[in-house]
C-alpha cells in the first residue's frame, strides 16, 4: 500500500487527480507499516524450525531485507504535512483594510 500510495501521489500530481484521500491514508498508514517486526518474526521462526528442516538464506530473504530497509528509510523521510502544503497550499491571507473593502489591490508600501 505504501508503494502504491507514493506512486499515486507522483502520477496523480502529473495528471491533476484528487490527492486528498491518499494523503489522508498515508497519515494512517505510517502507523501500521511494521515490516521490521515481520523481519524479527522470520528470524524467530527460522530458529524454531531449524530443528525440523534445513534452512538456507536465499534471494528472497535478501529481497525482503532490502524492502524493509528501503521502507524504513522512506517512512523516516516521508513528511505528510509537507505533502499537504505542497499539493494543497493554504490560501494567501490578505492584509486587512482596503483589500477586504473591495478596493483595487495596491502594494502596501504605496499606502505608507
Amino acid at each position: 500500500m505504501l508503494v502504491l500510495a507514493i506512486a499515486y501521489l507522483w502520477l496523480g500530481n502529473i495528471l491533476g487527480m484528487n490527492l486528498r484521500p491518499v494523503l489522508l491514508m498515508l497519515d494512517k498508514l505510517k502507523e501500521w507499516v511494521m515490516l521490521d517486526i515481520y523481519l524479527v518474526g522470520i528470524a524467530v521462526a527460522s530458529i524454531k524450525v531449524q530443528d525440523y528442516a534445513f534452512l538456507q538464506p536465499g534471494i528472497g530473504l535478501l529481497a525482503f531485507i532490502s524492502l524493509v530497509v528501503l521502507s524504513i528509510l522512506t517512512l523516516i523521510h516521508l513528511n505528510v504535512e509537507q505533502l499537504w502544503e505542497r499539493f494543497y497550499p493554504p490560501a494567501p491571507r490578505h492584509a486587512p483594510g482596503c483589500q477586504s473593502a473591495g478596493l483595487p489591490r495596491v502594494p502596501l508600501y504605496w499606502l505608507c
